[in-house]
C-alpha cells in the first residue's frame, strides 16, 4: 500500500477531529474521502503530507512511516506528494511561472533554464500553455486550480492529495477539472487521495469513496457499491437530505462498515 493509516487520532482547539482512522490506498488508486464539514478530511489530507503530526496511530508513506520521521528526512518524504489546496494557495505576488515553478527553486539544483521547461510541461498538462507572464489576480477560479496542479505536478509526485478540488467553480468547470484529475491518472499513473463535498465529482474521479464520520471511517467501498448502499449515513450525505441519522448525530455499531455486507 502506498498509503496507510492505522489507528490515527487527532485533536485540535479541545476536539476530536480524527478518533480511529484505519485506511489504507493502493497503488495507481484514486480514493475519495467524503463526510460532513468539520469531520477531519482535511486534517487527514495534513497528516498523510506531514503537514499534522497524528496523536496516536501510525501512518506509512511509500513503505515509509512518517509518524515519528525527523522534518529533515520528511522533507524527503514530501517530494513524493504533490497538494492541490481548497483555494489553489497561489502567491498573488508571483506570477504563474513563478508559482509552479516555487518548489523547484526552493529545492534546488536545477538551473533557472530546467525549471522554465518544467514550468512549461506542466502547465501544458493542464492545458494552460503560455501563461507563465499572467498574474494569478488575472485568472478566474478554474484557471488558478489548474496552475495550482501545474505547480503540484512539478515534483513528480507519486501521491497527489486534493482538497475540494471542485469547491466554488461552476458545474461546467468542476467537470473540466474532474476530467484533468481523471487525465493525470491515466498518464501519469499518480495515486491520488481527493476530499470532496461534490458527489458528481466523486462519482467520476474515484475508484473507492470512504467516509468519514465523527473522526472514523464509517463506510469503504467501490463507487459503484456506494451508489446501490443502504448504509443510512452515506444515503443522507449523498441525497444531501436534512433528515437522518448524520443529523440526529446517532451512530450505530450496524453503520460500522468496511464494505458493504461486511462487519468490521
Amino acid at each position: 500500500m502506498i498509503i496507510r493509516l492505522e489507528h490515527v487520532a487527532k485533536r485540535l482547539g479541545g476536539k476530536d477531529v480524527l478518533v480511529d482512522v484505519n485506511l489504507e490506498v493502493p497503488e495507481g488508486q484514486t480514493c475519495v474521502v467524503i463526510g460532513r464539514s468539520g469531520t477531519g478530511k482535511s486534517v487527514l489530507l495534513k497528516h498523510i503530507s506531514g503537514l499534522f503530526s497524528a496523536d496516536r496511530g501510525r501512518i506509512w508513506i511509500d513503505g515509509e512511516e512518517i509518524s515519528a520521521m525527523r522534518e529533515r528526512h520528511m522533507a524527503r518524504v514530501r517530494r513524493k506528494i504533490g497538494f492541490l489546496f481548497q483555494g489553489a494557495a497561489l502567491f498573488d505576488s508571483l506570477t504563474v511561472g513563478e508559482n509552479v515553478g516555487f518548489f523547484l527553486r526552493e529545492q534546488g539544483g536545477m538551473s533557472e533554464r530546467e525549471i522554465a521547461a518544467a514550468v512549461a510541461l506542466n502547465l501544458e498538462r493542464v492545458k494552460l500553455p503560455g501563461i507563465e507572464h499572467v498574474m494569478p489576480a488575472d485568472l478566474s477560479g478554474g484557471m488558478k486550480k489548474r496552475v495550482g496542479l501545474a505547480r503540484a505536478l512539478t515534483m513528480n509526485p507519486r501521491i497527489i492529495l486534493y482538497d475540494e478540488p471542485t469547491t466554488g467553480l461552476d458545474p461546467i468547470t468542476a467537470d473540466a477539472i474532474n476530467d484533468l484529475i481523471i487525465e493525470m491518472r491515466d498518464q501519469l499513473g499518480m495515486t491520488a487521495l481527493a476530499v470532496t463535498h461534490d458527489m458528481a465529482s466523486a462519482f467520476k474521479i474515484g475508484d473507492r469513496i470512504v467516509m468519514l464520520h465523527q473522526g472514523r471511517v464509517v463506510f469503504d467501498d467501490s463507487v459503484e457499491n456506494t451508489k446501490r448502499t443502504e448504509n443510512a449515513l452515506v444515503r443522507q450525505f449523498v441525497e444531501g437530505r436534512a433528515s437522518g441519522p448524520m443529523t440526529e448525530d446517532i451512530l450505530t455499531p450496524d453503520l460500522l462498515v468496511r464494505r458493504e455486507g461486511q462487519g468490521g
